[in-house]
């Protein structure tokens, strides 16, 4: 799981929004509740976010290396997509689980019918303002 989150590295919108909805809403139970609980562990003060300070601890406790104050801060700027500050529990979900995990194939499908409202095999302009609140970031996408 820390070799998943070391090599996580920042997506582009759109696949970041694909990347969180698969996560938030694809992983099965188990896979859920086993991040749950490694969340939950290195969530040091129970806020339901992680710092950089127990990000940093998690790599001291579970690493063989040690972690650099630059890769700690590029890992921890490439998870925290918010900006927040901190790491909410869906970017860890996105970043500790492997990328062809979450892009499989019955994945990608489930997340191409839910974006695609009118069900004919295409995702508009329109579509993707229905899905996404964020149109300042939609306007970049679609300059």
């Amino acid at each position: 799981m820390l070799d998943n989150i070391s090599k996580f590295h920042k997506h582009t919108f759109l696949k970041q929004a694909v990347l969180t909805f698969i996560a938030s809403q694809l992983l099965n139970k188990k896979e859920t509740q086993q991040l749950t609980q490694v969340f939950q562990s290195l969530d040091k003060k129970g806020n339901g976010r992680l710092s950089k300070a127990e990000l940093k601890q998690a790599f001291q406790d579970n690493s063989k290396r040690d972690i650099s104050d630059h890769d700690l801060d590029r890992i921890f700027t490439s998870i925290d997509a918010s900006n927040t500050g901190y790491i909410e529990f869906t970017e860890f979900l996105v970043a500790s689980t492997n990328e062809r995990t979450l892009l499989s194939q019955t994945r990608l499908d489930a997340a191409f019918k839910m974006f695609d409202l009118d069900n004919n095999n295409v995702i508009s302009k329109k579509e993707m303002r229905r899905i996404f609140t964020t149109t300042e970031s939609l306007n970049t996408i679609f300059k």
